[in-house]
């Protein structure tokens, strides 16, 4: 049918260990007929996003824990980074080192493979 549905679309993202909502949220970005399923495009757009957010996640996860506490300035260019704004790289983002805690104290963190706010 040139669409993978919503089975497949599970089984390509069972390694990264998501709660329902974020699959669900995953599929009404990405199912854009929202008819359960992707189409060869949005697959391939799901694809990048995947990698390039496992890309920036890994750079501050450096002993390999699936988990990353952020300051909000660190996790701002990070979301930006995995979004295409701003031209950020591995330097601007720290490389991994890490994290600064910002002027109101508060820090994220980030379980492996979706965000969530710790304040």
């Amino acid at each position: 049918s040139g669409v993978l549905e919503d089975p497949e679309v599970r089984a390509m993202l069972q390694g990264h260990q998501l709660q329902e909502s974020t699959f669900q949220a995953i599929m009404r970005k990405f199912d854009h007929e929202q008819n359960g399923g992707l189409r060869f495009d949005a697959y391939v757009a799901l694809s990048i996003q995947l990698a390039t957010v496992h890309r920036v996640f890994t750079s501050y996860d450096r002993q390999r824990t699936g988990q990353v506490t952020l300051d909000f300035d660190t996790f701002l260019a990070a979301t930006l980074s995995c979004s295409g704004y701003g031209g950020y790289g591995q330097h601007e983002l720290g490389g991994g080192q890490a994290p600064r805690r910002g002027g109101d104290g508060r820090r994220y963190d980030l379980p492996h493979g979706y965000g969530a706010y710790n304040g």
